[in-house]
């Protein structure tokens, strides 16, 4: 199994849900000045999260972004209705 693949009996196993607001599955998408390519790569994540078939969610974790990323993860959480934001600076080292 590679790094960040999901197998089917993963899948079989999983417990049932009690809370349907609950998530099963979140991708977190570190960032950093990446307008120019976040919306085609939370796109790509939502496709791969949607044929697992499980609640899941994508998390944009800006480190400070100068170029519109901010807005561009705004619009997507503000699209489904679930925002959560922590945007710091830290540092590419600490990262």
């Amino acid at each position: 199994m590679s790094i960040g693949t999901v197998t089917d009996s993963a899948l079989q196993r999983r417990r049932p849900l009690s809370d349907p607001n609950e998530v099963e599955v979140s991708i977190v998408m570190p960032c950093l000045n990446e307008a120019e390519t976040l919306a085609t790569c939370i796109e790509k994540a939502k496709t791969s999260l949607k044929s697992l078939d499980v609640r899941s969610e994508v998390l944009i974790a800006d480190n400070g972004s100068t170029d519109g990323s901010q807005e561009i993860a705004r619009t997507d959480a503000a699209a489904r209705k679930r925002q959560l934001w922590a945007i710091f600076s830290i540092g590419p080292s600490s990262s």
